[in-house]
């Protein structure tokens, strides 16, 4: 029978293990089964044995040392403890006695082992453990490589399983066993690895150089388990209830061992022989790895290891000196900058109060080794980055070292000033360099500066804004702890380029003009003009910072110098874009250093205004454009004339770059910036900048260059603020109302809002408007108006819904006329849906009945049966499921003007006719799209916990509907989608409770609903072990409470309740 069985196993191996090609899906399902039924036979451990001994087909041998490893775990309860010894002490002697196995067949084999030591550990009949790491001391000590590599296979073995981590095996037992297992590896064996480890490493770092290939196999694997010991999380004392029944481990952990590792881990000379191994292995990049990630891990150490502050300064102490010798000793390797950078990391968690306690000597060494490393990963990082390299070691590692100056720069008051500023200048200027062009800077251009080049590098890369976000956070607290020195630089440098680049268009301006076609001088003069715009791009990067405000810092600073500063020259600077500052005298001695900095960006704005005005728009850069308006921020003593030059800069940016949606984008987000503030000033600059445009003789035409400056290349306006659209059309009723109370503000909304409505009613109430459904230009007339009433909608504030609402109301009563006309057109069904949903008042509410009414007339009895549609075409449901939610929303929290007249439409209304709408619609295939599905539960929710009693007055095949659908999200769902189901079921259980419906036909369906669950829960439960702990579980939960929905009740109901899902939870989750 053993021979036949193995016979069929080598079969179904060759199977499996052959091409797609040759053989078919149904023989490889069914040679997969032959494997699944003999991985489940009963005590399968002689005929296992017998496989081992007998086959050679590895996929084989692999099974059965499967088969084992589950059949122990599945069967401990039956195995006496003689038996598992000898099954342990037979597979591990089948190894070193058959060195020729495959790897990923002895790694099997040794797991199983492992898997075997584990299951032991809370079992009070094994009081054996000392068999196996004699055994683990005989074969590292055979002086055999071979033996020695087994022993290096048994140990990572054990430390995956007891990790109890994505490493260890699924074996089908609970959390709490895990854990169990993993607290006592933590105390009586996993220092035993520890010292195994480090007894072998010392040995080998005594090795002469050049090692053997097995010495440097068996050297490599001793220093991985090493590093896995280092990189171990230990259990907590308190267990937090987040972790509880978690098996996902912390990617970035510090090391943190108990007291009793003191004598190993604050040994000195655990410091320096890993420093000495890593100076003998630092040629080979992979065991580089290992001895740097030891050396990171060391230096993380931290927690009750240590008993003191001082024991805390005498490890560090002894760490950086060991750390700088082996720096400064050799050069070092490219592979080798994360790791350093990481030792860095960790060094800088220690507080700062321990660093200066270090001895000054030391101190001051170190941080000179830091900044000249810093240094150098930021010059070989930017190289990366011309170079666009996918591998980027220097960038990660210039980061991390910028992180570390980061916290000693947050707390430098507790350092002698004179300290950090000579390292901070120095890192400051090397990143100004590696970004500027020379003679200023060492960038050099890898592209030949042709647009080919630079509309490609623009699709691939996100923007530099973006992706050195963390760069620039981190050189703005250099430049803020120096503003001396950043501040007169960066005004120089931008002044510099400004001038060049005004030299370099007026140059390409007076070619263009003598010699119309591209020549040599032409190209010429473009590469020169990137250089010019990159170096404008870098220097504008950094100076705005990551707030668009003035730091506090910067402040202080300009205060400091008051007495240096004249305030008429501080002004005219300030107010002379047009000008030179070298044309305006003393100004470079006597101007507001911080005024100076921003008035060198006014002057590039200023010369960008006039470069698009003679029409030397393609030359500029639209990267410099966007950094540009995204530098300012609240207006100072200047407010008046700053605001009033920025709204001109942006009416230039939206005639001038059309083109350029991430411009426009910038630009609209400073506008909105601006109009929000409710200072006159602001309002006045505003109105005062648009005001000759409004005049009754010039409406048309203005409104005429706002439709211009915000079409698209199809023709069609571009001002909704919806989720497809870019965002700008807030700024039509912001902008207009920031003030109201002045009569200039009013009046500029209402000419605006007059004119699109005018335009809006000329088409809809025109005699054939229903039947011009077919004219496509009539039709993007109408789709460009909605999306700018969607836009105005979604700009509505309570200091502006009065006058909006004067607008909007008839608009919206033509846009059910419009609904009816064109619904079958996707794109016009959606904006007027978002229309709705953008612009609810009381009032309203009989509007949106009205062309809910007329949306159900076209789309009842509307059947989706395809499975493979896109979710973009059920977008108009989704829209609608957000207006019905939004209409909820309006009614809880209304800030508007009641309105009380009999009879009148409210908001339950419009919401549950929509339901009738909507819950037929909702089929378990369009459940699958996510965001249909979570805005159709939030809108069941939100209805449950506002108007409870109409949801349990709906008619019964509507409730029975909605109660499958969230029985559907309970069962099937995300996190988020149970959440919402359970809200919904405990707002109408409460309602019920509380009002004893105990009669009604709710209370019948919400009983055996919950009565299923239930069940379902413990009936899931095979072992009826487990199945009894969560029926006692339960009882528990409700134990002692009072079934009474109130606050005192529900606190002690939620207390149990955690305590109920960490008891749950060590049983219930398996691994």
């Amino acid at each position: 029978m053993a021979e036949s069985l193995v016979r069929e196993l080598e079969q179904a191996a060759q199977i499996v293990l052959a091409p797609p090609n040759v053989v078919t899906a149904e023989q490889r399902q069914a040679a997969e089964n032959v494997f699944l039924t003999f991985r489940k036979s009963s005590m399968p451990y002689s005929l296992c044995r017998h496989i081992l001994e007998t086959c050679n087909n590895d996929y084989v041998l692999f099974q059965a040392a499967s088969t084992i490893k589950e059949a122990v775990v599945r069967e401990w309860t039956l195995l006496q403890p003689n038996d598992v010894e000898s099954l342990r002490t037979y597979l591990l002697h089948y190894v070193t006695q058959n060195m020729s196995l495959q790897s990923y067949v002895r790694e099997q084999i040794l797991q199983a082992v492992a898997v075997i030591f584990k299951r032991g550990t809370v079992d009070e009949r094994y009081t054996d453990r000392e068999a196996l790491f004699s055994d683990v001391t005989q074969l590292i000590s055979s002086g055999d490589n071979s033996m020695q590599l087994v022993a290096c296979s048994i140990l990572t073995a054990l430390l995956n399983e007891y990790s109890s981590t994505a490493r260890s095996s699924n074996v089908g037992l609970p959390w709490e066993f895990h854990c169990k297992c993993k607290l006592a590896f933590e105390q009586t064996d996993l220092k035993k690895v520890f010292l195994f480890s480090l007894r072998v490493l010392q040995e080998m770092e005594k090795i002469p150089s050049p090692l053997t290939r097995e010495v440097t196999a068996v050297f490599n694997r001793f220093l991985a388990i090493t590093e896995q010991v280092l990189c171990w999380e230990f259990l907590p004392k308190h267990i937090p209830k987040r972790l509880a029944g978690s098996f996902l481990g912390n990617q970035n952990v510090s090391f943190r061992p108990p007291p009793s590792w003191r004598d190993v881990v604050l040994d000195k000379g655990l410091i320096q022989m890993l420093a000495r191994i890593h100076q003998k292995v630092r040629y080979n990049s992979e065991m580089a790895h290992h001895s740097l990630m030891c050396l990171s891990q060391l230096a993380s150490v931290n927690g009750q290891i240590f008993p003191d502050k001082e024991s805390k300064t005498a490890f560090l102490s002894n760490y950086i000196e060991t750390f700088l010798h082996m720096i400064t000793s050799t050069q070092l390797q490219d592979y080798e900058a994360l790791g350093i950078a990481n030792i860095i990391n960790h060094i800088m968690f220690y507080p700062t109060s321990v660093l200066v306690s270090l001895p000054k000597d030391m101190l001051v060494a170190f941080l000179q080794s830091l900044a000249k490393l810093t240094c150098d990963f930021c010059q070989a990082a930017a190289q990366e980055d011309r170079m666009q390299k996918d591998d980027t070691l220097f960038l990660e590692a210039f980061e991390k070292t910028m992180t570390a100056w980061t916290s000693l720069l947050n707390d430098s008051k507790e350092l002698p000033d004179s300290l950090l500023q000579g390292h901070a200048t120095e890192i400051f200027n090397t990143y100004l360099r590696c970004h500027l062009s020379p003679p200023d800077g060492t960038r050099s251009n890898i592209t030949d500066g042709s647009q080919a080049d630079i509309e490609g590098y623009d699709e691939i890369d996100e923007a530099d804004r973006t992706k050195f976000k963390d760069q620039l956070c981190c050189i703005g607290l250099f430049g803020r702890h120096i503003p001396q020195h950043t501040l007169p630089l960066l005004s120089r440098l931008l002044e510099d380029r400004i001038t060049r680049l005004h030299g370099q268009l007026q140059r390409i301006q007076q070619n263009v003009t003598m010699s119309p076609g591209v020549n040599d001088a032409q190209h010429a003069d473009t590469v020169v003009l990137d250089s010019i715009n990159e170096d404008l791009h870098w220097l504008l990067l950094i100076t705005e910072g990551e707030t668009p405000m003035i730091p506090a810092d910067i402040m202080e600073y300009s205060i400091s110098q008051v007495r240096n500063v004249d305030i008429d020259t501080t002004l005219k600077v300030l107010a002379s874009p047009g000008n030179r500052l070298c044309d305006i005298p003393d100004s470079h001695q006597v101007t507001d250093p911080v005024v100076r900095l921003v008035s060198s960006v006014f002057r590039l704005c200023e010369v960008e205004k006039r470069a698009m005005e003679a029409n030397l728009t393609c030359h500029i850069s639209p990267e410099i454009s966007s950094s540009l308006v995204r530098t300012f921020g609240k207006d100072t003593d200047g407010g008046q004339w700053t605001v009033s030059y920025l709204v001109d800069k942006i009416l230039s940016n939206l005639v001038g770059w059309s083109s350029e949606s991430k411009v426009l984008e910038d630009t609209l987000e400073l506008l909105l910036s601006l109009v929000d503030k409710k200072d006159r000033m602001l309002c006045k600059a505003l109105v005062l900048t648009g005001s000759s445009s409004f005049e009754k003789g010039n409406r048309e035409e203005y409104w005429q260059l706002n439709v211009d400056s915000n079409r698209g290349p199809d023709g069609q306006l571009r001002l909704s603020l919806s989720a497809n659209k870019p965002p700008g059309s807030t700024s039509i009723p912001e902008l207009t109302t920031s003030d109201l109370s002045s009569d200039p503000g009013a009046r500029l909304l209402w000419e605006v809002l007059h004119s699109l409505h005018d335009h809006y009613k000329s088409i809809i109430h025109q005699p054939n408007f229903a039947k011009c459904v077919t004219d496509v230009a009539l039709r993007k007339q109408v789709i460009s108006l909605l999306e700018c009433l969607c836009g105005i909608a979604e700009g509505s504030r309570v200091d502006n819904v009065t006058i909006l609402f004067q607008f909007l109301h008839p608009t919206m009563v033509d846009s059910v006329i419009v609904l009816d006309v064109l619904h079958t057109y996707e794109e016009v069904v959606q904006l007027v849906l978002e229309l709705f949903n953008s612009s609810l008042t009381n009032r309203l509410y009989e509007v949106c009945l009205s062309m809910i009414q007329t949306y159900s007339k076209h789309n009842t009895g509307r059947e989706f049966v395809s499975k493979d549609i896109e979710e973009e075409q059920y977008q108009d449901i989704l829209t609608l499921l957000q207006l019905l939610t939004n209409t909820l929303s309006k009614d809880f929290i209304d800030f508007g003007e009641k309105d009380g007249s009999a009879g009148c439409v409210s908001a339950a209304d419009v919401v549950l006719y929509g339901l009738n709408i909507v819950v037929p619609l909702m089929t378990d295939e369009l459940l699958k799209f996510p965001a249909l599905c979570n805005s159709y539960m939030c809108l069941l929710t939100y209805m449950a916990e506002i108007y409870p009693e109409k949801v349990c007055q709906l008619p019964e095949h509507l409730l029975k509907t909605v109660l499958a659908s969230e029985e559907m999200g309970l069962a099937h769902y995300s996190g988020d989608i149970v959440k919402l189901s359970l809200e919904f079921l405990t707002s109408i259980a409460s309602h019920i409770h509380q009002n004893s419906m105990f009669d009604c036909m709710v209370y019948t369906s919400m009983a055996h609903f919950l009565e299923n669950m239930v069940r379902s829960l413990t009936e899931k439960q095979s072992d009826p072990v487990i199945r009894q702990r969560l029926i006692d579980a339960f009882f528990i939960l409700t134990d002692g409470i009072q079934m009474h929905v109130d606050r005192q009740n529900r606190i002690k109901f939620t207390m149990k309740f955690d305590d109920f899902l960490v008891n749950v939870r060590g049983f219930l989750c398996i691994k």
